[in-house]
């Protein structure tokens, strides 16, 4: 049970951070904020396959990166440095979130 909710909060926090990270993206290229790269359930999906990927021992983190990186880049259909950039900032930010909230707890 316990990994579950691990799962779901990482999912929901990378998630929500993939999007700000897409949308500022964006913003840095000059798309605005009106295009999508990609819509919120394929960012989603990626981010639960990238979830799961963690929990395997040892080498399950690198291994969520390049899950990550990989179906962000079929997803999105850009170039790989902006999801490199996308997928940096979605990482180091709900890391700060998750470290934060451990903090609280």
């Amino acid at each position: 049970m316990e990994l579950l909710l691990i799962i779901s909060i990482n999912l929901l926090v990378t998630t929500a951070f993939l999007w700000l990270g897409m949308k500022s993206m964006q913003v840095v290229t000059g798309v605005g904020w009106s295009g999508e790269y990609c819509p919120f359930r394929y960012l989603a999906l990626a981010a639960l396959i990238s979830s799961v990927v963690t929990i395997i021992p040892y080498i399950g983190f690198i291994l969520s990166w390049v899950a990550l990186l990989f179906l962000l880049i079929k997803f999105t259909e850009t170039s790989l440095k902006d999801v490199i950039i996308m997928v940096v900032f979605a990482k180091v930010t709900s890391f700060i979130a998750a470290m934060y909230l451990i903090a609280l707890l």
